[in-house]
């Protein structure tokens, strides 16, 4: 049987080996196989020298899996297949925190809603409800403080309508709102009972 090999070391053109591959037979049980192949792996029908190569070219950052597939005359899902199949990277432990910063996937006036308030308006969420103030020196969650148009909601509105939008994103989001409150609540509390150094006032 006459097998042909990729075997484009060459980058000018693509090159072939045409194998003729012998076949043998077992006198005792009948089954049929090949001889070891001497220019490629099994089931394969990219010479070894050229999967070398391959390998060798996409070690340096410049290099793509299109590039080095034209060079040798291969799919770019071949050279993609040797990568995957030849490089093994372990999988990386994921932190305690994870920071996903962009979605795309977005199918409800809800989850549109959800992402520009987690994108445009998570600094509130590190705001204390009650000591806040705004620029003007009023409380910053004021329920009547004066509503500005929000070109999103297209709608007008203040920042305690804004933090009750983000708390009724998720429960979680209150949970970590009213635990983040309370830590910064007794560390203020905290350094209101220190005594006063003399000498610094």
């Amino acid at each position: 049987m006459i097998k042909k090999i990729n075997h484009s070391i060459l980058s000018d053109r693509g090159y072939q080996i045409l194998y003729h591959a012998r076949r043998y037979v077992c006198p005792v049980c009948g089954r049929t196989y090949y001889e070891v192949n001497p220019f490629v792996s099994k089931r394969m029908k990219i010479s070894s020298w050229v999967v070398l190569s391959v390998m060798k070219d996409l070690r340096r950052p410049i290099e793509t899996f299109t590039s080095v597939a034209q060079r040798y005359h291969i799919p770019t899902t071949t050279a993609a297949a040797l990568f995957d199949h030849t490089v093994s990277i372990p999988r990386g432990r994921l932190p305690k925190i994870l920071s996903i910063d962009e979605n795309y996937a977005f199918f409800s006036r809800e989850q549109r809603d959800a992402y520009y308030l987690l994108k445009h308006q998570n600094k509130l969420l590190f705001k204390q409800f009650r000591r806040s103030l705004g620029k003007d020196k009023k409380p910053l969650f004021d329920i009547h403080r004066k509503r500005i148009y929000n070109q999103h909601f297209q709608k007008y509105v203040n920042p305690y309508d804004m933090a009750r939008e983000l708390m009724n994103i998720h429960p979680d989001i209150r949970i970590a709102w009213d635990s983040g409150m309370r830590s910064l609540t007794f560390m203020i509390c905290v350094q209101e009972r220190q005594p006063r150094n003399p000498w610094t006032g």
